[in-house]
Formats: structure tokens, C-alpha cells, sequence
């Protein structure tokens, strides 16, 4: 049986953020009762608790790369975005070995463009093991 592309990132991503000198809670939501619910809960004692979506690149043979979301995953994203929640998408782009976080309104543009034409909005973009959740988010301050 072969393991998913996006089951080894989750893998990767949790093990990071769990051994890592900050420590992570990360909980892993598949969820059918409430459609479009980001992939990721997370809390960290500085941050609080936080979402995030795991997306996986697709590349054409002419190397167009292609992040699949839902209408449903837009849907849920725009309306926590809407209230200030901190919702995050990270995506994990195989062929150039590299994730790139972005805030969670970027989700429509995610599904709607080329992966390629995004990324210059990303928060961060580089190899998994530099990515710094505490200093890229930052302590969240209720409203």
C-alpha cells in the first residue's frame, strides 16, 4: 500500500512541530460532518490555537503547478477570516522541495490560479525545517 503524498507531509509537519525546541499540540481533523474543515488543529502556549490546511502541489507535464481546494474549504477559510481567526494554508510543493504558508484569505486564489503566480504572497517560503510558526504568527492578541 502507498502511503498519500499529503499523509507524509502531515507526517513531516507534525514532527517538526512536535519535537521541535517550541512545542506543539497538532491533531490531525478528518471530518464529514462538517465539510471543508481545515486538515491541521494546532495549539502552542504562545499562540493559541490556530488551523491549518495541508495542500500538496500538482504539476502538469509543461510544469504548471495546481493546489486542488474545495468550494467548501474556501467557504469555511473566508468565513474564519472574516471574524480575525487564524487560519492558515501550507503547501507543500514536491518538485522544487519547498512549503510556502499563506494567511487563509489566499485560499480563492490558491483555486483558482496557477500555484506559481501565488507564491510571491506567501508568509513564508522555503524548506520545511526552517519554517518558524512562533516568530512567522507571532503571539495572537484577542480582540
Amino acid at each position: 500500500m502507498t502511503v498519500k503524498t499529503e499523509t507524509t507531509f502531515y507526517k513531516n509537519v507534525k514532527k517538526l512541530l512536535e519535537d521541535g525546541d517550541e512545542k506543539f499540540i497538532v491533531t490531525r481533523i478528518e471530518s464529514y460532518a462538517t465539510p471543508g474543515f481545515p486538515d491541521c488543529i494546532i495549539y502552542h502556549n504562545d499562540l493559541g490555537f490556530f488551523t491549518i490546511e495541508l495542500k500538496v502541489v500538482h504539476r502538469s507535464r509543461k510544469g504548471i503547478g495546481k493546489v486542488l481546494v474545495s468550494p467548501l474549504q474556501v467557504a469555511w477559510h473566508l468565513l474564519h477570516v472574516m471574524y480575525d481567526a487564524p487560519v492558515y494554508i501550507l503547501v507543500y510543493d514536491p518538485g522544487n522541495k519547498v512549503v510556502n504558508l499563506f494567511e487563509g484569505e489566499k485560499l480563492p486564489k490558491l483555486r483558482s490560479n496557477s500555484f506559481d503566480d501565488v507564491v510571491p504572497e506567501a508568509m513564508y517560503s522555503g524548506p520545511l525545517p526552517g519554517l518558524d510558526l512562533v516568530k512567522l504568527l507571532g503571539p495572537q492578541t484577542p480582540k
